[in-house]
């Protein structure tokens, strides 16, 4: 059996070789796993673009179907503005002023003698009630 000489170039080259493959794989293996990455991202925003989307119509037809009664009703029976008047506007005759003046120096001692009278001769019966709680 013969001892064949190793040619230490040759060896390098191959070794050097075999290490490039393998970074090769590596590198080829993570660029193909971002990718992917990148391609599920992508997905996933297209896919909470067409949830927004959906939303925004569900939303559309809601307000389409809503029951607007209330404040029809409402605004048809609101009090409408009258040109030169506030919001308290004084609208009382001097007739009416004058009667509403007066009401402060109504006695009403007259009334009182007469239900006080009424209620001796037994003409106005009262009655009472007793409550236990």
């Amino acid at each position: 059996m013969a001892i064949h000489p190793i040619d230490l170039q040759t060896m390098y080259s191959q070794i050097d070789n075999v290490a490039k493959q393998v970074v090769h794989q590596q590198q080829g293996a993570a660029l193909a796993e971002s990718v992917q990455q990148t391609n599920f991202v992508r997905q996933n925003k297209e896919d909470a673009k067409k949830v927004q989307q959906m939303d925004e119509q569900n939303k559309l037809s809601n307000l389409n179907n809503f029951d607007d009664t209330a404040i029809q009703n409402a605004l048809n029976n609101k009090v409408e503005k009258i040109d030169g008047k506030g919001l308290s506007s004084n609208d009382f005759t001097n007739e009416e002023k004058l009667k509403l003046s007066n009401l402060s120096n109504f006695d009403a001692t007259g009334i009182e003698t007469t239900l006080e009278n009424n209620i001796l001769n037994n003409t106005i019966k009262i009655k009472t009630k007793s409550v236990w709680h």
